[in-house]
């Protein structure tokens, strides 16, 4: 099952409050916003410390 599907993205924190893979669960209990927008060739490092900062 691909990332989109499932409701959590691989996500560790998300997947603990998803019971299962469930794409229909997540669409009817979570909002989510995009916050930033980076090009697909952006580095991973950077990538992860924009995430880390908005947590």
């Amino acid at each position: 099952m691909g990332c989109v599907q499932s409701g959590h993205g691989g996500n560790a924190e998300l997947r603990l409050l998803v019971p299962e893979a469930n794409l229909d669960y997540c669409q009817a209990n979570f909002r989510f916003a995009l916050l930033n927008y980076h090009l697909p060739r952006a580095l991973d490092d950077y990538i992860i410390k924009r995430e880390n900062y908005w947590k």
